[in-house]
């Protein structure tokens, strides 16, 4: 058993993704006599899609998920209800109570599923029930299992460890840049970047964002400074959804990042994210960027900066092409008075129409 744990310790520090963490999960429930397993993460919001590593049939599993069985699966019911192990089949005790969850165990059997032997694994993130299933014919395998309840319990709560740190890290908050302190703005975790891919494959399914509350949509937008040249493609649903929670979270970055390069002579990489970003992302920035550049208008032009000179053709541009009709009246306003003086002021060819 010793040597059967070790191995499955190693396997499962190299494991990069779920292939891997399923490769090696199979490789151990074989050294203990277990035909087939399944691990099942529930998630937090409702109707959200469970996460599923397993061995069993493709077919079952995928049917499984299709129809959302595990909201009504008395062993899923009895795994998120108690942290017992325990046994299940439909001669095991009240399980499959109603008549929806005989049909169930009855489907399943059809796939070879008969009975099994669960480890719930509760953390502070997600119920996890852990399922094991040692094959019906082979009652040593059955009586094996029961026996060493205390050895799979290790096995599976390392894999739901594992499993925490690879689909669970949604639950990391991203610092921001003005957050970080002098000397680290620039940096990042690289756990940052994967929480990022994360978000890219939840966000596959379109209606996520729907689903998603207003802290996890806040939690999201710490993410989308992440994205390298520009906003991530799931900010434009994210800003649909909940367009306070964006502004709340990158518009304040904005305008403390609009306050940095303006003493500091930089360039500003969040105006040219709004720049490349959706017409909807880019309008929820608007007012923000028009407060800026009605301030920078009216001090004293830096000639001969052009961190300087960029900022300012974005922030305009960005006015005209997502603003409002009010807003390029603004600019219109805003380039007479610069003009006004003559082509001679510096940076005048950017207030020219």
């Amino acid at each position: 058993m010793h040597r059967i744990f070790q191995n499955f310790i190693d396997s499962l520090s190299g494991a990069s993704d779920p292939d891997a963490l399923g490769d090696a999960m199979a490789e151990t429930a074989a050294a203990l006599d277990l035909s087939c397993f399944a691990y099942l993460s529930v998630p937090h919001r409702p109707r959200a899609t469970p996460r599923l590593i397993s061995n069993y049939p493709p077919v079952w599993t995928t049917h499984y998920l299709q129809h959302h069985y595990e909201r009504f699966d008395p062993v899923i019911i009895q795994a998120l209800g108690h942290p017992e192990p325990f046994k299940w089949g439909l001669g095991a005790g009240s399980f499959a109570s109603s008549e929806a969850q005989r049909e169930l165990f009855e489907e399943a059997a059809r796939f070879g599923i008969r009975c099994g032997f669960t480890i719930p694994i509760h953390d502070n993130r997600n119920p996890v029930a852990a399922v094991l299933s040692p094959p019906t014919s082979d009652s040593r395998s059955s009586n094996g299992a029961s026996r060493s309840t205390g050895a799979y319990f290790s096995l599976w709560r390392c894999i739901s460890m594992r499993m925490a740190d690879m689909t669970d890290l949604l639950f990391v908050r991203p610092t921001l840049r003005s957050e970080r302190a002098e000397g680290q703005k620039n940096t990042f975790l690289v756990r940052w970047q994967f929480g990022l891919a994360g978000i890219a494959a939840e966000a596959e399914d379109p209606n996520w964002a729907k689903r998603l509350t207003e802290s996890e949509a806040e939690l999201a937008c710490r993410y989308a400074p992440l994205e390298f040249n520009s906003f991530p493609s799931w900010l434009e649903t994210v800003a649909v959804e909940y367009p306070q929670a964006v502004d709340g979270v990158l518009g304040q970055e904005l305008s403390l990042s609009l306050r940095e390069v303006a003493s500091t002579n930089g360039y500003s990489m969040f105006l040219q994210n709004i720049s490349h970003a959706p017409a909807i992302v880019a309008a929820l920035f608007v007012p923000r960027i028009r407060a800026w550049l009605a301030e920078v208008a009216q001090s004293e032009t830096r000639p001969n900066d052009p961190q300087y000179e960029q900022n300012l053709r974005q922030a305009i541009e960005i006015l005209v092409k997502s603003g409002t009709d009010d807003d390029r009246r603004f600019i219109e306003v805003a380039a007479q008075q610069r003009l006004a003086g003559g082509l001679t002021v510096p940076f005048a060819k950017l207030w020219l129409p």
